[in-house]
């Protein structure tokens, strides 16, 4: 692999194959990520009784390269194709304006024919009037929406004979629990988990234009903890902001066993959006994503009077010292050092929710 970026010096170069090592340490990540990836990448090389190398010049750009030996596969080996996803006709249809334009982008790269529906009624117009002229072959769904949400728009879709053949694809976080079967009723045949990588959303497309819907011949349709019954399912509102998907899979399941649900979101940009929609109690808030990082976020939240009482928590792996420090100056309530633990975020909710939400 080879890139024309920043280059990375031989220091860093020395260490850069050792997990949680990164050549980019800034809060917003722009060029790095958890610092596992090379490190993993270096194990597999190494499985393979291959080796794996770099090199890199400063300004100029890095080389990765790595060799390992394969056995030569029989001619007649078959693999799996993907349908071509160029020139389908595809409705994307989500109230998040950032949502939309990662679609839009990912569509735009697959010289998909694509437009944009910010709700369910928007998008039902749209698809009545393309239908006699230039019908859409896909329509990719947000399931939470005001008003008409993803799975009442999909019913309504399938229930009008003028546009019943659109393909459905539903976008849902960890937090909401859609079953398998409630969904093949409603007509989808396919279902990804924000955030959305392009690549499983790719796969996914394919495969339902090639006629092989995950839903079909899954009996599982979406792959989210099974919730644990509580004594009270309190009424508050949580915003997770966390752009590592493992880590959201793991926050959202120790809140699930609290009896707590959360909204996600995957950047800074994305949780200003969320409050633009929606009030909060609680955001639990990464410290370092894309895009916009945690610090910068809570002070825009800051810096608007009709957020002031949205409490604000930390979640950071940065053991550093001065770090709960550098949280409470920028506007944070609190302070959670990664890996979250069961114990530790309950004694939280138990410090900053109101006590009529708390759960036992």
């Amino acid at each position: 692999m080879r890139d024309t970026g920043i280059g990375i010096n031989e220091e860093t170069q020395q260490r850069l194959f050792r997990a949680f090592s990164q050549a980019d340490g800034s809060t917003t990540r722009k060029y790095g990520g958890t610092g596992l990836g090379l490190a993993i990448s270096k194990k597999l090389v190494e499985l393979m009784h291959g080796n794996i190398g770099v090199e890199s010049t400063l300004g100029k750009g890095t080389t990765f390269s790595f060799n390992v030996e394969f056995e030569k596969q029989p001619e007649n080996t078959r693999h799996p194709s993907h349908h071509d996803l160029a020139n389908l006709h595809v409705l994307i249809v989500d109230d998040n304006a950032t949502n939309r334009e990662i679609l839009d982008h990912y569509a735009q790269a697959w010289k998909m024919r694509n437009n944009c529906a910010e709700n369910g009624e928007m998008a039902l117009k749209m698809l009545r009037n393309a239908a006699a002229t230039d019908p859409y072959d896909l329509a990719i769904l947000d399931m939470q929406m005001p008003n008409m949400d993803g799975l009442m728009l999909a019913r309504t879709i399938k229930n009008d004979p003028l546009i019943a053949a659109t393909r459905l694809v539903m976008l849902t976080s960890l937090g909401n629990h859609l079953d398998g079967a409630e969904m093949k009723a409603a007509g989808i045949e396919a279902c990804v988990l924000k955030p959305v990588k392009q690549a499983r959303l790719f796969d996914r497309l394919s495969q339902i234009m090639d006629g092989h819907s995950p839903l079909k011949t899954a009996k599982v349709a979406v792959p989210v903890p099974t919730p644990v019954p509580t004594p009270q399912q309190p009424n508050v509102r949580i915003l997770l902001a966390e752009d590592n998907s493992i880590n959201q899979m793991v926050a959202l399941g120790l809140l699930q066993k609290m009896g707590y649900t959360a909204d996600t979101a995957i950047n800074g940009l994305e949780v200003i959006a969320a409050l633009d929609r929606k009030t909060y109690d609680l955001i639990l808030m990464d410290c370092q994503m894309p895009e916009l990082d945690g610090y910068e976020t809570t002070q825009r939240i800051r810096a608007l009077p009709k957020h002031q009482s949205i409490r604000i928590v930390a979640m950071t792996a940065n053991a550093l010292r001065g770090e709960s420090e550098r949280c409470l100056a920028v506007g944070m309530d609190d302070y959670l050092s990664k890996p979250v633990r069961l114990e530790t975020l309950r004694a939280m909710l138990t410090r900053w929710l109101p006590e009529t939400s708390r759960t036992n």
